[in-house]
């Protein structure tokens, strides 16, 4: 069975107002609440993976953040090594 993600279970979308519209911090786009995860590894760029990978190395290591989905978690894995790879 496959886990759905809506971007209003991310603790990286932002700014949502009463309508459910918000933003997402990793892709820069507006979107809303009940939307599902558009990142996969090969739409976003290097600098939006560590992005990914800090924020959820931060939690790891103990700060009192949210954490993240694991769906966004993996694509951010994904995406370091699809950049590693073809570098």
């Amino acid at each position: 069975m496959k886990q759905v993600n809506h971007c209003g279970e991310c603790p990286l979308f932002r700014y949502e107002d009463i309508d459910g519209f918000g933003m997402c911090s990793i892709s820069n786009h507006e979107q809303r609440c009940d939307d599902q995860c558009s990142l996969t590894h090969t739409n976003i760029t290097a600098k939006q993976a560590i992005k990914i990978l800090h924020y959820g190395q931060k939690w790891r290591r103990g700060a009192n953040i949210e954490m993240l989905p694991p769906y966004v978690l993996g694509v951010g894995i994904d995406a370091a090594i699809y950049q590693l790879r073809h570098k």
